[in-house]
């Protein structure tokens, strides 16, 4: 075959891949357009390599997290519930790193009584580390300039500190005014209620719900539609849950084993892939909310410039169908 027989196939071809490609982006109702430009700014800003960044800043992140969440949240609660409730935390999210955290954890708590505030600010600077790099990456996919601002980055790396204070806080408050109030009215049993097993079952998803969305809807330097946002958030809950089961399996069933080759470094590692995995997704999310954004500012676009005929035509049409329907 000669190279101008060559060049019309490959015209046809193309042509016959583009039409394929536009019909599933018609059924699908623009998601494959949207999944194309999502895994375009996903290569294009490195999201693998900001994922490990994140995993990496997290271990030395995580400590002074832990201190300050500690030494602050004992000041309005008792230290003991403090614990309680860091622990429950900690088991929830990394279970296959307890012994490992707990370990470090204890002696958190007993250096902790002698920390001051030149030292808590300290901690919390360190701290801010990893949530600075998320929210950099986070505004990454929408524009540079919105991602470089690193006073306001820094500051909403505080806010995110101050609201997870703020979930230690009233968690610990909750739980201590449920075991007062069945202490004096104890014919209510309300740690045996209904009620109270509803509540610890929606509580934290709506909790994680929120977190999401907030990262996605008012996290980016940007002005964000709200259904990005629900959509990315649902995901990211959903797919995050799913990687810590996957892992967990992993990691009982011995597929993910770092003592052989790091000895006691093991469980570092461990929790380094563990993050690694989970900033992945919450990264890839960031860049489907702007993905979908993109898509929808350019539908609204077009329905504005549309000929006045050809927009009532299509009103009329989608009516119809529903009528149909």
């Amino acid at each position: 075959m000669n190279e101008r027989q060559t060049l019309p196939l490959m015209k046809r071809v193309n042509q016959t891949l583009s039409k394929l490609y536009q019909k599933l982006n018609r059924w699908t109702r623009g998601g494959i357009e949207i999944m194309v430009m999502c895994m375009q700014s996903f290569n294009d800003n490195r999201v693998t390599q900001a994922a490990a960044s994140l995993g990496y800043y997290t271990i030395f992140s995580i400590f002074p997290l832990m201190i300050a969440l500690i030494v602050v949240g004992s000041w309005f609660v008792d230290p003991a519930q403090v614990r309680l409730v860091v622990e429950g935390w900690i088991l929830e999210f990394i279970p296959f790193a307890v012994d490992f955290v707990m370990e470090n954890l204890n002696i958190v708590f007993e250096r902790s009584r002698v920390i001051g505030l030149v030292a808590i600010g300290s901690l919390l600077w360190s701290a801010t580390t990893v949530f600075y790099i998320l929210v950099y990456h986070i505004n990454l996919p929408w524009s540079r300039e919105a991602a470089r601002q690193p006073l306001k980055n820094r500051m909403v790396a505080l806010a995110i500190i101050g609201i997870l204070l703020l979930a230690l806080v009233s968690s610990t408050m909750v739980n201590t005014v449920v075991g007062i109030i069945n202490q004096i009215l104890p014919f209510l049993n309300l740690l045996q209620s209904p009620l109270w097993n509803w509540l610890l079952l929606l509580l934290p998803i709506s909790l994680r719900f929120m977190v999401y969305f907030g990262l996605y809807k008012w996290v980016p330097n940007v002005s964000v539609r709200r259904l990005p946002a629900v959509i990315s958030a649902l995901l990211a809950m959903t797919a995050l849950e799913a990687t810590s089961q996957v892992f967990r399996y992993m990691v009982q069933t011995g597929l993910v084993q770092y003592q052989f080759i790091y000895g006691t470094l093991g469980s570092i590692m461990t929790l380094m892939l563990y993050v690694y995995f989970n900033f992945m997704v919450m990264l890839f999310c960031a860049h489907l909310s702007h993905a979908i954004n993109v898509y929808m500012d350019r539908q609204s676009r077009g329905r504005r410039n549309m000929p006045l005929e050809r927009h009532h035509y299509l009103l009329k049409s989608a009516r119809n169908n529903e009528k149909d329907e």
